[in-house]
């Protein structure tokens, strides 16, 4: 396989729900949500690290900024194009000796701003960017001034196959670790670029009928099928939390 492995983790209600609401972020505090989200005994993310090693935690834009949010205008770029669109990957921060990982964000259509590029819980591991030929230049040449590394792959979306092929050519990368929501982890879905999945079920019903689910993709066509999973293991806690394992056999 010319790509890493990819093991997606998603916390979500027992109906599947991601999120409290729409248009809410990961780092939008909700007490509703909290009510029934109590700490589990197992810290199913730091198993997997445990596990599969991986050296990229993957997020979407939309865990970031809400879709009703629209991003501060950037500056007109005025770098060539050429360059813009070329991968940057600056050697002073991909070869830092004491690199650990990436933290990786897919943001085709430049709308992060401002993130931290290092953090205090996780040293040694580093923001990248994802994005695609269609972003908007002034992104990537904010990208550049602020010198967050990005990966170029796709035309309309980002080509997520192809930017894991690079991920693995140009940095090493055997393993991603997908914490994202149901958009990309549905693209990931249909694109069939899932290896393994981990949901840990949370003792609580949400409902609604925009309120992000765990894979938010196309609708089967006539002839397409499920992806077929086998149970490797699974888990359950005091408190009523399940975590499920599986390998994906087919698409």
């Amino acid at each position: 396989m010319d790509r890493p492995k990819v093991v997606v983790y998603t916390v979500a209600s027992a109906d599947g729900r991601v999120a409290i609401a729409p248009n809410k972020t990961m780092f939008d505090g909700d007490d509703r949500f909290d009510s029934f989200m109590h700490k589990p005994e197992l810290d199913v993310q730091k198993h997997l690290f445990s596990i599969h090693e991986p050296t990229v935690i993957m997020e979407g834009s939309g865990s970031f900024v809400p879709e009703n949010v629209v991003p501060k205008p950037l500056p007109p770029s005025e770098m060539e194009d050429s360059i813009l669109y070329d991968d940057f990957l600056p050697p002073d921060i991909v070869e830092v000796e004491e690199r650990c990982g990436w933290c990786v964000a897919v943001d085709g259509r430049g709308r992060m701003r401002g993130w931290a590029k290092e953090f205090d819980d996780m040293p040694g591991w580093h923001i990248l960017i994802m994005v695609g030929y269609h972003t908007p230049a002034e992104y990537l040449a904010y990208l550049r001034r602020e010198k967050i590394p990005y990966l170029v792959a796709g035309e309309g979306h980002v080509n997520l196959e192809a930017v894991f092929k690079k991920l693995r050519s140009k940095l090493g990368v055997d393993c991603i670790l997908s914490t994202a929501g149901g958009k990309l982890n549905g693209a990931l879905l249909r694109a069939g670029l899932i290896d393994e999945v981990n949901i840990e079920i949370t003792p609580g019903l949400v409902g609604g009928t925009n309120t992000p689910i765990l894979y938010e993709s196309p609708d089967l066509e006539e002839e397409e099928l499920p992806t077929k999973l086998k149970l490797l293991s699974t888990h359950v806690d005091k408190g009523g939390h399940v975590w499920l394992r599986y390998e994906v056999l087919c698409s």
